[in-house]
């Protein structure tokens, strides 16, 4: 038995659902020819977590770091990939300190007074936005 395993990160305009029915589409069609018996499995399913631009946590962000910060899309996943699945809608921001172009590679960091530094403005934005 040869096992393929691949990780595949969607956008809104072509979703898992999307994804899932070409990826079977091709795996019925191979079965089709001799000597084949493939088998799609998808053991992890999460979705794009796509906040509002507008959102209230997005305004106390900008006003805590006293900056205008860009909002923007990242393609890393996240835990805030989990919250895709409550019942309840909320806002998502991922935030944080770090080297932008970092995170999931073999030699990413943090630098500790980045790390320090956020705790401050963490807590700062917990209190104005939980007012």
């Amino acid at each position: 038995m040869t096992l393929t395993q691949g990780n595949i990160r969607t956008i809104p305009e072509f979703d898992n659902g999307k994804v899932k029915a070409v990826l079977q589409s091709i795996v019925d069609e191979l079965n089709k020819r001799e000597g084949f018996n493939l088998e799609l499995i998808v053991d992890y399913d999460i979705y794009p977590v796509e906040s509002k631009p507008d959102s209230e946590l997005i305004k106390v962000i900008q006003a805590v770091s006293k900056e205008e910060l860009p909002v923007t899309g990242i393609s890393p996943t996240t835990d805030a990939a989990a919250f895709t699945k409550a019942e309840n809608e909320f806002d998502v921001v991922i935030y944080g300190p770090g080297v932008e172009d970092l995170p999931h590679q073999v030699d990413e960091y943090v630098l500790i007074e980045d790390y320090l530094g956020m705790i401050d403005d963490y807590k700062a934005i917990y209190e104005e936005y939980l007012k």
